[in-house]
């Protein structure tokens, strides 16, 4: 795969970016916790964290066009065990140095979801009340933090808002076993999103999170602007931590941080689009062991692997048509029909 890497200065990148204009003539599309497709709505427990945490149901769930991994490697270990993304709206940015950290894993720096981002200076605002993706990266896979588009295209990131979470933030002042305070020159965090297109190109570009530069430790307590439009059109984005203090290869550093607002871009409309024309389409989606077509034509219909393998094709004729598919692994498949490609989750 031909890989590209951004890497972004820390200053530069991490306290001098201004806050992003969302404009509809761009095509912008703004995730929107509030909307979510899967689950319907979001209900919260007593920790303020979504009751599907520790649910092995959902390999990702969904918000709008986004797909935002969940337990990518199965197994919630009876409920204990939790990876890639989540909601959250707990307030906390308390310091619990010397209690169990992952008890108060579920808090968020800048003290909750953005509220409002003003363009004219780059202050975010924020609230506790406010739902915010808290983000566990454990390695396992290394796409864990992984983001599909529901409706099959790709689209260019633009960028996304990012906050330490406490449990990092103060094991970067204080140490958390097994990982050190962060008090030598070049001691750092940093998080990488890379991008991947229709073609399996990878772009790569790096934010520092934290860095011990000049003496002293620089890291955020807010919301800061991540850019991503340097990565191009893309059909998956992966968010990937990487730190100074490790151990036989793997990080101390606790690796979680917080997201809210990720922003894409469409591009241009096609003409019938901008016309407000209804065009032909596929309708795919899997449920019950089967692969449910309908196709608004008689058309040949292909199921591939996440890594491009054909695995299947079947004749679909115009109409409802149903696939049996219980002999495929659970996972994520592309389906082309009819000129258009579709993700399906097969659970």
């Amino acid at each position: 795969m031909k890989k590209i890497y951004i890497v972004l200065g820390l200053v530069a990148a991490m306290f001098a970016l201004p806050a992003k204009t969302v404009s509809a003539a761009e095509n912008y599309i703004v995730l929107d916790l509030s909307r979510p497709a899967n689950p319907e709505s979001f209900e919260f427990d007593d920790n303020g964290v979504w009751t599907g945490t520790y649910s092995e149901d959902y390999m990702y769930w969904e918000s709008q066009i986004f797909m935002f991994s969940h337990i990518l490697g199965g197994s919630s270990w009876g409920g204990t065990y939790w990876d890639g993304f989540t909601v959250s709206r707990n307030a906390d940015n308390a310091d619990h140095t010397g209690d169990a950290w992952p008890t108060y894993q579920w808090g968020c720096m800048a003290g909750g979801g953005i509220t409002d981002v003003d363009e004219a200076t780059g202050e975010v605002s924020a609230s506790p009340d406010r739902p915010y993706i808290l983000a566990y990266w454990s390695g396992y896979p290394e796409e864990c933090c992984s983001v599909l588009f529901n409706d099959g295209n790709s689209y260019s990131p633009v960028g996304v808002y990012i906050s330490l979470s406490p449990y990092t933030y103060y094991a970067n002042i204080n140490g958390a076993s097994p990982a050190s305070p962060m008090q030598e020159e070049g001691d750092y965090l940093s998080i990488t999103a890379t991008a991947t297109d229709a073609d399996g190109h990878e772009t790569s570009v790096t934010k520092f999170l934290a860095e011990f530069r000049n003496g002293k430790l620089e890291q955020s307590d807010k919301w800061e602007w991540f850019d991503l439009s340097s990565l191009g059109k893309a059909e998956q984005i992966v968010f990937t931590l990487d730190s100074s203090d490790k151990s036989y290869g793997y990080m101390n550093t606790p690796a979680y941080f917080c997201l809210d607002r990720l922003t894409v871009s469409a591009g241009s409309l096609s003409g019938a689009e901008e016309a407000g024309e209804a065009l032909p389409s596929c309708r795919v989606y899997a449920a019950g062991g089967m692969l449910h077509i309908e196709s608004p034509e008689a058309a040949v219909a292909a199921i591939y692997s996440m890594n491009g393998t054909q695995l299947r094709t079947v004749q679909v004729a115009e109409g409802p048509n149903t696939v049996q598919i219980t002999d495929l692994p659970a996972g994520i498949y592309i389906v082309k029909c009819a000129g258009e490609t579709t993700r399906i989750i097969r659970k």
